[in-house]
């Protein structure tokens, strides 16, 4: 028996936009791991974006610390400081084959896992002001609540465009 297809959401760290609460939609196998307190690196903001936050080495590999919210012009209603933290992949072709581009998103509120199929509608209201071309889809569903699905291997890439 095939499995269901599942997605995590995340609440995001907004009070709501033009009356809509917005959330983080990831596939499950984009979910590697949760983190409670990661050690960062202390790394300088030497380019200007604030939505950089951070870098952290997990499993040898130094990834970076981006708040969603901020990458796609959103102000955040919260402090930088999250205890939980979630690294999330995406899939990056390379010359000598595909890998795994993960990014670290702070976690401000409780994920929920639920089944893809849940009823919602697309949307096509213009909540991004930056960066649009990273959202895959925007989805409506009960409770004016806004489901946002980043495109995690695009803000990887442009984090990392020297790595492909």
């Amino acid at each position: 028996m095939a499995s269901k297809a599942e997605i995590i959401i995340v609440p995001a760290d907004l009070a709501p936009v033009q009356g809509w609460h917005l959330l983080w939609g990831f596939s499950k196998q984009q979910l590697d791991i949760v983190l409670f307190d990661i050690e960062k690196n202390g790394m300088e903001q030497e380019n200007g974006e604030d939505y950089l936050l951070d870098q952290t080495t997990w499993q040898d590999e130094t990834l970076d610390v981006v708040s969603l919210e901020r990458y796609f012009g959103l102000t955040s209603k919260k402090s930088t400081h999250s205890n939980k933290y979630a690294i999330v992949k995406g899939v990056v072709e390379k010359k000598d084959g595909m890998r795994f581009g993960r990014i670290v998103i702070p976690l401000r509120g409780n994920l929920s896992v639920r089944d893809a199929d849940f009823p919602a509608f697309p949307a096509s209201i213009k909540m991004v002001p930056k960066r649009g071309e990273d959202v895959l889809g925007i989805y409506s569903f009960s409770g004016r609540q806004l489901l946002l699905i980043p495109d995690i291997t695009s803000i990887y890439l442009k984090l990392n465009k020297t790595l492909v």
